[in-house]
């Protein structure tokens, strides 16, 4: 009988084959082809499965050279017992039982004692190829996946659905290296040559977990039509809806969300008690629509069901975009060891409540924590909020403490105008006088209030004390306001105090300026360096006669 038609019936009178065990193998037939494109096909392997009744193998051999070599056909004696040649079945039982090893051993073995003998092409291809694909494998359980392209581009291994575990490795290899169109070919390969079901759907969930929505929409275009006039693939419905769904969260355009399959997603997530991750994913969602609410729920209910960093991430911002501080720092502060980005949420919140006015009243505890985690980011900004806290509240030392430690981290202005108030109301004189001659030149701010911070005389009365550290204070607030770019309620503030001091008057003229009253600024830069001419001063009256130019000569 033919193997060229369908189907393939073994052959029941083949003594070596019992009559119970004939049945049929589905072959599909090659289309026409002309004899000189059929080149020689090392059959080898073929007949050792036929021989030994491995009728699984001998369909997916067979499958596995009409890919390889168009046209070829299976031989008609491929169930007849094939005398003369020579026997290479102890080398196929060892390879069949995966002793590669013991295969290698033989086969050098029969070379020593067979001089010019050669294994099969056949059988020296399939030893090279099951070596690379075990090395394809493991790279691919490594998450190596350049080594994986790598081995897969050598030669030795074969993409077709004779192996559809080896194109599904390759391709989430490709897809991880950014290679997404490579993946996709592999994936519509896949689907266009195997009429595996499980290897079909397979091949939507490997897609799902690795391909952009788009791409895995076009891979389910390629589905079979079912009898009763559905897809396929609707059975993963949910999984590209949780998909795209995912997309939109993450910023990506993959078109919209219909309300009726929002709702269906929702009502699925609240019926299933342990959808953690979806909860959550309906939390990104909302918070990529700024619908701080409906986000905050959600990633409330992620939490509730135990959910991960990510989910008390999402809910602090959330919270804090509701402002609720209150709410959003207590989750930031029992999560914050757990991530970076957390931490950095408390360390914002906490930066905000330190610099309350007035100073809140925080417990040991709470300070003690916030310190810790300014310590273990080093953050510059975080200190200074805790050293001016400590500030507002006297607790002099430890703020000196924490301005040392800005400064060490993150050096600006304001933490060094800190460091010196700090050190003034310490009474430490010859630190304050160092501080001031070191920051001076650097840090205006410290050099505006230098001289009000004079070390004060035996006769000093109170009143002169206390008019020191009340221009202390109202040089932090200017500093503070200029900041902020509101120059006018600086300017109020100087009027108020009406400071006549070098540094107040320094302060007052930048402020005018800002207001574009140029000509009173001038008229002070002008009489301050008039009485003592200082670089400050010098470069004051410059961005003044700059201002007053026309704006082709600047």
């Amino acid at each position: 009988m033919s193997l060229k038609t369908l189907p393939l019936l073994l052959l029941a009178g083949a003594a070596w084959i019992a009559p119970a065990q004939a049945q049929t193998i589905t072959i599909k037939a090659p289309g026409p082809v002309s004899s000189a494109a059929v080149t020689k096909v090392d059959e080898s392997a073929l007949r050792y499965y036929a021989r030994n009744q491995e009728l699984d193998r001998v369909e997916a051999e067979i499958h596995r050279l009409q890919q390889l070599h168009p046209g070829w056909t299976p031989p008609d004696d491929l169930f007849t017992q094939v005398t003369g040649g020579s026997d290479e079945t102890e080398f196929w039982e060892l390879f069949a039982a995966d002793r590669l090893d013991d295969l290698e051993a033989a086969i050098e073995e029969r070379r020593r004692s067979e001089p010019g003998w050669q294994p099969s092409e056949d059988l020296r291809s399939k030893v090279a190829h099951k070596r690379a694909r075990q090395r394809l494998v493991n790279a691919s359980d490594l998450k190596q996946w350049g080594k994986v392209l790598d081995i897969a581009g050598g030669g030795d291994i074969i993409l077709s659905t004779a192996d559809v575990d080896v194109m599904w490795r390759v391709a989430e290899a490709e897809a991880h290296n950014h290679a997404e169109q490579e993946a996709l070919a592999l994936y519509e390969k896949i689907l266009q040559d195997s009429t595996n079901s499980g290897e079909r759907l397979g091949t939507i969930q490997k897609a799902l977990g690795l391909l952009p929505v788009r791409e895995v929409e076009t891979l389910i275009s390629l589905g079979r039509t079912n009898p009763n006039g559905s897809n396929e693939f609707d059975i993963v419905e949910d999984d590209l809806l949780r998909a795209r769904i995912g997309a939109i969260a993450a910023g990506e355009d993959v078109g919209t969300v219909s309300r009726s399959e929002l709702v269906r997603f929702e009502d699925g997530v609240e019926a299933d008690k342990s959808a953690m991750s979806d909860a959550a994913l309906l939390g990104w969602f909302y918070y990529g629509q700024n619908d701080w609410q409906d986000a905050a729920r959600w990633f409330k209910t992620a939490l509730d069901r135990g959910g991960d960093v990510k989910s008390a991430e999402g809910s602090v911002l959330s919270l804090s975009a509701l402002e609720k501080p209150d709410e959003a720092e207590a989750i930031a502060a029992k999560w914050e060891a757990e991530s970076a980005e957390v931490r950095s949420l408390f360390l914002g919140l906490g930066a905000a409540r330190l610099s309350m006015d007035p100073p809140p009243d925080l417990t040991r505890d709470y300070v003690a924590k916030l310190a810790n985690a300014i310590e273990q980011t080093q953050s510059g900004d975080g200190a200074q909020a805790l050293a001016w806290y400590h500030y507002n509240t006297k607790s002099f030392d430890d703020a000196q403490h924490w301005f040392r430690q800005a400064m060490d981290w993150q050096p600006q202005d304001t933490t060094a105008l800190g460091l010196v108030l700090a050190t003034f109301h310490l009474k430490q004189w010859s630190d304050l006088a160092d501080l001031l001659k070191n920051f001076s030149p650097d840090y205006p701010s410290v050099a505006a209030i230098a001289p009000e911070l004079k070390r004060p005389t035996r006769t000093a009365s109170t009143v002169d004390q206390a008019q020191q550290v009340r221009a202390a204070r109202v040089a932090q607030r200017v500093n503070d306001l200029f900041g902020a770019k509101r120059y006018r309620e600086a300017l109020a503030l100087l009027d108020e105090f009406d400071g006549k001091s070098r540094g107040m008057m320094m302060l007052r003229g930048w402020a005018l300026y800002h207001l574009h009253q140029i000509a009173e600024a001038r008229e002070i830069f002008r009489k301050l360096d008039a009485k003592s001419s200082t670089k400050e001063t010098r470069e004051a009256l410059a961005w003044i006669m700059n201002a007053q130019l026309p704006a082709r000569h600047r």
